[in-house]
Order: C-alpha cells, then structure tokens, then sequence
C-alpha cells in the first residue's frame, strides 16, 4: 500500500504499547507490523488485544520509538470512524473458532437428525400398532356381541319353536287314540311349523338376523305363538295387551319384549308346568312394565340364576332397552316375571 494515501484494511491487535507517555496499539498485517495512535475520542473498551478491526486513515514511516521491535510504520486513523471493531477478542480460556468446531457442529446436528428421524418413525410405528390393535379390540367385542346375539335368537326363537312342535306331537299322540281325523289336521300344522323352524336354521346359519316386529303386531306375535303350542297350551294362557301402550313401542322395544315373553312362556310350560299363565303389558307412571306370572310349581331363585341360559337372556334383553328385570318365585309358589322400561 502506498505511503502517504487514504486506505482500508483489516488487520489483528497484536499488543498494546507506548511511545512518549502516548497509548500506542501495535497491529499485524500479513508480516508486517504498524503502530497506530488510537483517537482521542475512541472508547476505553475499544482496544482489544487479539480482535480484528477495519482500520481506514494513512500509513507513514515510524517516528516515534515503541517497546516493541519490528514496527516499521506508523498508522494514522481517519478519527473515531477509522477503527472499527469487526471481530471482539475470544474471551479468557475460549478458544478461538475453527473450520473443526465447524465439523464438530455439523456431526451434532447429523446425529441428532438421525436421533430425530428414528424417533418419529418409531413413534409413527407405534401409534400404527396401537391403531391396529384398537381396531382389533373392536372387531373382537362386536364379534363377541355378535355371538352373544345369535345364541339368544337360537335359545329364545329356534330351540323354543322347536319346544313348541314338541308339545303340539305330543297332543298329536293323545289325539290320535280319541279323535284320528282331528288328530290328522293338527299333524298338518305341526309339519308346517316344523318347516318354518326349518327356514328360521337356514336363516342363522346364512348370517341373517331374526326379524324384528313393530309394537301394534307384538300381540299378534305372541297369539301365533300360542298357535304353535296347540290347543291345549294355548288354553292355558291369557293375553292382557293394552294397545296403547304396544303402538307406542319402537321395533326394538317390540321385538326384545316378544322374546322375553316367548322365553318366560316357555318357562312356566315346560319347567313350571304351570296350569294358568298371564301375559300383561301396560302403562305405568314410571314407564311400560311386562308381567308374565303362572300358577306353577316354582323354583328356588338362587338356585337357578347361575348358568341359566334363558334367565341370562332375558337379562341382557332387558338391559339392552335401558330396563330393569325382576323374577319373584318360591317353590309351589308359581312365578312371576317383571320387566320395567324406563319412557321413550
């Protein structure tokens, strides 16, 4: 650079010094050495041993002699404006930064981008398996009520029809010692009702569900099955609908109240060999409430409730319309079977 002309450069604090009673900052640029004489109006803190300033004044020879040897030229800045601080000096037992840190920085950050990656993608593994097995479980529980609801239909609508054919054969066998001709009619209908038992096995085992019914045709369901078990049977047994109350049932209520009478029915014939059965459905404050009470021999309640398959599906048909069920027998006490549904 020229003598003696205005420049600007960079150039590294390498000592401070003094010349006459004067501070004196002495700057390495490439091999060479310049003594500067900071301005007058430079701050305290401005003259950092080791940082890098923009210096812009003029180079001259060296006047003055300095503590230091090597320093052949003197630096004259233009004023506060001339030495500017561009990098601070590294703090005490701060190492100065290299193209090393750099790498070490960059390693860091690949590793923990890595780190990163295989965190969410162990995490997006296990919110899938935790999905998969969320689904799982509930295909699981709708199989399971699924199987639940099938063997309910079997008990209280195939098996019980089966009973009843049962019970319309046995009339059959009494009527043809005292009247064959009608005992011949009957055999007719009896074959009819088994061909419809027929069509009802077909049905589950193709995956339909057992049709429902609508609260106006709840008595007529229950006059067919009576139908069904023959005069005899049907003698027995008293129907006490209220019509308001059976037009207002939605095809759930209808249908579930049905096979709970149909499976109580059944209970008081075959178990209970009761004379008399009762069938009541009515309005009450609180809601709707079924009674099925017979005159039978009765049973020990507590005998009977664990693992009775007939008991257990009443029960879960009640619960299933929000109702509650209660059975009061005794032996030589008949029974007597309440179903209570809460209001629409």
């Amino acid at each position: 650079m020229p003598v003696g002309e205005l420049v600007r450069f960079r150039a590294t604090l390498k000592a401070l010094g003094g010349g006459n009673n004067k501070t004196e900052a002495i700057f390495q640029l490439g091999s060479a050495l310049l003594a500067l004489r900071p301005p007058a109006d430079a701050p305290p803190d401005m003259l950092q041993v080791g940082a890098i300033y923009v210096l812009t004044g003029v180079r001259g020879p060296r006047e003055d002699a300095t503590t230091l040897s090597g320093v052949a030229e003197t630096f004259w800045p233009a004023g506060a404006p001339g030495m500017q601080l561009l990098y601070p000096a590294n703090r005490p037992g701060e190492a100065p930064f290299s193209w090393r840190d750099l790498w070490w920085v960059a390693l860091f950050s690949a590793v923990m981008a890595g780190w990163w990656w295989q965190h969410r993608r162990q995490r997006a593994l296990l919110d899938e398996m935790e999905a998969t097995l969320a689904f799982n479980r509930a295909r699981l529980v709708q199989a399971e009520n699924e199987q639940a609801r099938i063997a309910r239909d079997l008990h209280d609508g195939v098996i019980q029809s089966i009973y009843a054919v049962g019970m319309r054969i046995e009339e059959c066998r009494r009527l043809a010692v005292t009247a064959p001709a009608t005992a011949g009619e009957k055999l007719a209908t009896t074959s009819e009702a088994l061909n419809h038992v027929i069509r009802d096995m077909r049905g589950f085992l193709t995956g339909l569900e057992s049709a429902s019914i609508q609260g106006r045709e709840l008595k007529t369901a229950l006059k067919s099955v009576l139908l069904g078990l023959g005069d005899a049977a049907a003698n027995r047994i008293v129907l006490q609908i209220d019509t308001h109350t059976a037009s207002a049932l939605t095809s759930k209520e209808a249908t579930e109240l049905f096979h709970i009478c149909k499976e109580a029915l059944s209970n008081s014939l075959r178990h209970g060999r009761a004379d008399r059965v009762e069938i009541c459905l009515e309005t009450t404050p609180t809601g709707r409430r079924v009674e099925i009470s017979d005159n039978g021999c009765g049973f020990d309640a507590a005998e009977v409730t664990v693992g009775s398959r007939g008991l257990q599906n009443m029960q879960a048909r009640a619960k299933n319309l929000a109702g509650h069920l209660q059975m009061v027998t005794s032996p030589g006490r008949g029974t007597r079977l309440i179903v209570a549904l809460p209001n629409s």
